[in-house]
């Protein structure tokens, strides 16, 4: 991952998010561990080709460009979220035609609790609890665990098969990467801020290893360092990256 002397190279520029696709022209399908496969390693691999890595990907990712009633810009830090069309030559060879979209959301707690600050306050800084920003990455998929048993006798078998197709789909994890805003007002911010290639290569490290992944400051003073760091399913922490400010 680039540190604070990394030698910045060209990006090329990235279209704004576009609008969703619309619901009718998305198939959602069963994910088979095989296509699951496939789509995890072409993602990986394109999170790690910063000059194509997602074409849809918003201009000043891994924030994004916004401009006011006069046409000026800046960089917002409000929410987003973006799709990505995963090809079918992606996939596993033979079955059925099929089609994926993979989305990506950027949110922003920091924001959020400022918009709340009106509200009520702790009685001490032990309560508040840490708010990152957070980069997350899904795809909708159908729920395979769902019977249809029970309504093979429904005179309104079509229908209602129609009505499930839209009401039972979960969300497949890919990737979840969180940001301490604190890294922010540091030298290694002003990279993250400059380069994509920080947070796309977090996303990578994430989906490679299934585990979300923290962007921080060492908790000491005599440490100028950023941590990587990723937490498993029992809650345990892993080192796995350093960067000098």
């Amino acid at each position: 991952m680039p540190h604070a002397g990394y030698l910045l190279k060209p990006v090329s520029p990235y279209a704004p998010p576009p609008a969703h696709p619309l619901k009718s022209t998305i198939s959602y399908d069963y994910l088979s561990t095989a296509d699951e496969v496939c789509i995890k390693r072409w993602l990986s691999n394109r999170l790690r080709d910063s000059g194509s890595a997602l074409p849809h990907m918003p201009g000043g990712f891994p924030f994004h460009y916004s401009v006011d009633g006069r046409g000026a810009g800046s960089l917002s830090y409000e929410p987003y979220e973006f799709c990505e069309e995963i090809s079918s030559n992606v996939l596993a060879m033979g079955g059925p035609p099929r089609r994926y979209w993979a989305t990506f959301s950027f949110t922003n707690a920091t924001e959020r609790a400022r918009s709340a600050d009106h509200g009520p306050r702790p009685h001490s800084s032990s309560q508040k609890s840490k708010r990152y920003m957070s980069w997350r990455a899904y795809i909708a998929v159908r729920d395979m665990s769902y019977s249809h048993t029970e309504l093979r006798t429904s005179t309104f078998l079509e229908s209602v098969k129609s009505s499930l197709n839209q009401m039972h789909l979960v969300n497949l994890p890919l990737l979840h990467v969180e940001l301490d805003p604190a890294v922010l007002n540091t030298p290694y911010g002003h990279l993250l801020k400059n380069d994509p290639r920080v947070v796309l290569r977090a996303m990578g490290v994430s989906l490679d290893k299934g585990l979300p992944v923290t962007i921080k400051l060492a908790n000491s003073s005599h440490l100028r360092h950023i941590l990587f760091v990723g937490t498993d399913a029992t809650g345990k922490r892993h080192l796995l990256h350093t960067s000098e400010m």
